[in-house]
């Protein structure tokens, strides 16, 4: 180990300091034998290897390290463990608190959705001299340890530079630093961006002969705790327990939600390698590739898996009931969630099948989560969602 560490020591002296880096606020700049491990079983590249060297210590060959894993916590009835899972009647997810009197428009309203995440790298971009975050897909918290998104927002070269990846809870507005109401006097509370420590793609993901992709889910364990306040929540997945189908007043999350005008909430990222049809990148004004640099919200009808055959011409297949479509309204903006982030229902008029999130005891339920679609908006075609009562023992196993 020594003479891998003089080794070591000798490439790093080589190197500018412009490539050593600031350890966060989470890692320790030390002699990570983790990592010279690797480097000497060929699981690392030098170029990696740099990439986490201390800007401070450059002589010595230091090296930044995540903190070593606290001691594992299972406990699925203590809101600090991994293995946490919110229930309704607990009141600890799907809960809300509006802080704008707006009304109606696309862009949603701060703090209606609390449970939303964007997901994305971090580069240092020396022209700047600073950082830069470059958010790629939505997602949404679970517990205060994990977020919930899509398989495909992370490829191998994404899972290999997993010291670059982030999660961004609590944000509203992507091109401000603080994000305030209307007139200054109320603000929400600072956003949180947390390192990703381990993502867990569904092992079955992968293209579908038929078009699009299957098992599009994964799990991102983050490197601290999320600190939950008024604008960042769990929100509630559908579990299928008595007080939650009570809730919403409905029986089951098949047929009894057809029809039901579901929200799918994003800054509009639609960019995948999985849409049906031609792809046009766009990027806001913060340099990332979403859509709208403010939340937005869409309502979209949700479809029998019968009707979202005959809408994608029988080209994909609904039968095992592992994913769902919504949407499919000529004319409507149907692109406006996020690769990764949520569908989700509340209670809802029966006869129009309109969401009601203002009554009491309402709730927020996440049935599905995006996967791929059409990027031509208000084609016709609806987005095509990983459906998550088909996951909830996946998700609870890989919970840890």
């Amino acid at each position: 180990m020594r003479e891998a560490m003089m080794y070591v020591i000798l490439m790093l002296l080589i190197i500018s300091t412009t490539q050593a880096r600031d350890c966060y606020s989470n890692e320790e700049c030390t002699d990570c034998n983790d990592l010279l491990q690797k480097f000497r079983n060929g699981e690392l590249t030098r170029s990696q290897l740099v990439d986490d060297q201390c800007r401070s210590t450059k002589s010595s060959g230091f090296t930044c390290c995540k903190p070593a894993k606290e001691v594992a916590n299972n406990d699925q009835n203590d809101e600090n463990s991994p293995a946490y899972l919110p229930r309704v009647e607990d009141h600890k997810c799907g809960q809300f608190l509006d802080s704008s009197n707006i009304v109606g428009g696309e862009d949603a309203k701060p703090g209606r959705y609390p449970f939303t995440a964007v997901l994305g790298s971090r580069y240092y971009n020396s022209t700047q001299d600073k950082y830069i975050y470059t958010w790629r897909c939505g997602g949404t918290i679970i517990n205060r340890w994990y977020i919930l998104t899509a398989a495909h927002c992370y490829t191998s070269s994404n899972i290999r530079a997993i010291s670059k990846e982030y999660v961004n809870v609590g944000d509203y507005d992507l091109s401000t630093e603080k994000d305030c109401l209307p007139g200054g006097r109320t603000c929400l509370e600072p956003n949180q961006i947390i390192l990703v420590q381990e993502v867990k793609n569904n092992k079955d993901f992968r293209r579908s002969p038929r078009g699009g992709v299957d098992y599009d889910i994964s799990l991102v364990k983050l490197t601290k705790k999320i600190e939950t306040n008024k604008y960042v929540r769990f929100v509630c997945l559908p579990l299928g327990l008595p007080n939650e189908l009570r809730r919403l007043n409905i029986n089951n999350y098949e047929q009894d939600i057809i029809g039901v005008r579901a929200h799918a909430i994003g800054w509009g990222y639609t960019t995948t390698n999985f849409t049906l049809d031609s792809n046009e990148d766009s990027k806001s004004k913060t340099g990332s590739k979403f859509a709208k640099d403010i939340q937005q919200k869409v309502d979209l009808p949700i479809l029998s898996n019968n009707e979202c055959e005959k809408l994608f011409d029988n080209r994909l297949s609904f039968d095992d009931g592992k994913r769902m479509c919504a949407g499919g309204e000529q004319g409507k903006d149907s692109c406006k969630g996020d690769s990764g982030g949520p569908l989700v229902i509340n209670k809802f008029v029966k006869s129009t099948k309109n969401l009601v999130p203002d009554q009491e005891e309402s709730v927020w339920v996440q049935v599905g989560l995006t996967s791929f679609g059409s990027n031509k908006c208000g084609s016709g075609k609806p987005g095509v969602y990983t459906r998550i009562t088909k996951y909830i023992d996946w998700i609870k196993q890989n919970l840890n």
